[in-house]
């Protein structure tokens, strides 16, 4: 089976199977395995081009970026593109190799998945603390992770990283590494543990792509250890602890927050578009 030039989803069900993704970003699609009588998880091998079906069966595989596994215990190992790997129900384990690669934990219809998901990547293994169905899982060079329609709760590690709330009313804690947050829909919480977070400057700045404070999302900066005298476009100053944001030429928002009071910021992070913000966008203690 060869796919088209633009992004296919192929599923090659029973069979040792030859699948070819061909161009664009091509997903491989296990979930219907257990439907047609496949009782197995799967091993998805990117670099080495072979799966191991949910039927035991060996498909040889190319040019395909993605895979969904089964409503079982699947593995998945990346090769050096942007991979992205759903795993759905069982305990998965995930590596995504080269690449800045994504695991979504998306739940499928029949996968037993009835709330958010819980992630954190500051640890060695067991990231995947809850993943929506009760499994712990484990990640290994994994830089992304989308969540769930119900409320995650996502913290990000050391490395540059991003994470996707979707639906619910997520929790998003910033790492240490250049990050995006995106909360999508809900009333989402962005969390900034220390300056560290998001130093000031230009290159380890994060970014929070979709800020909406018309349906509840809120900057919660409570665990800095500091009490901020909220600036808002007056800036910062000697003096006192401050928070204040302006507008950069690209249209964006810098949210800066100076910890020391010595009028210079500390803690900087960007918001997307030109937003005015107030003191209730903020969860100061």
């Amino acid at each position: 089976m060869i796919g088209s030039a633009g992004d296919d989803s192929i599923a090659g069900l029973k069979g040792a199977d030859l699948l070819d993704g061909g161009a664009g970003y091509d997903t491989l699609r296990y979930s219907r395995d257990e439907r047609h009588g496949g009782t197995k998880g799967i091993t998805a091998n990117l670099s080495t081009g072979k799966v191991v079906d949910g039927f035991g069966t060996v498909d040889t595989v190319k040019n395909f970026e993605a895979v969904t596994g089964t409503f079982s215990g699947d593995r998945f190992i990346g090769d050096a593109k942007d991979n992205t790997f759903r795993g759905l129900a069982g305990i998965d384990s995930y590596d995504g190799g080269a690449g800045f690669d994504t695991v979504n934990l998306a739940g499928e219809t029949g996968d037993g998945q009835t709330h958010g998901a819980r992630v954190d990547l500051r640890l060695a293994t067991g990231q995947i603390i809850d993943d929506g169905c009760g499994n712990t899982e484990t990640l290994v060079s994994i830089e992304k992770i989308r969540g769930t329609q119900f409320g995650d709760d996502i913290i990000l590690g050391a490395g540059d990283a991003k994470a996707d709330g979707r639906g619910g009313d997520d929790r998003l804690t910033a790492g240490l590494g250049e990050n995006e947050l995106r909360g999508g829909d809900g009333a989402d919480t962005f969390v900034f543990q220390s300056a560290a977070d998001s130093p000031a400057g230009t290159t380890k700045r994060d970014f929070i792509v979709d800020f909406r404070a018309d349906e509840g999302d809120r900057i919660d900066l409570s665990a800095l250890g500091v009490t901020l005298e909220f600036a808002g476009e007056a800036g910062l100053s000697a003096g006192s602890a401050r928070l204040a944001y302006a507008y950069n030429t690209d249209g964006n928002t810098i949210v800066s927050a100076d910890l020391d009071g010595d009028g210079s910021a500390n803690l900087q992070f960007l918001l997307q578009g030109k937003i005015a913000l107030t003191q209730e966008d903020f969860i100061l203690s």
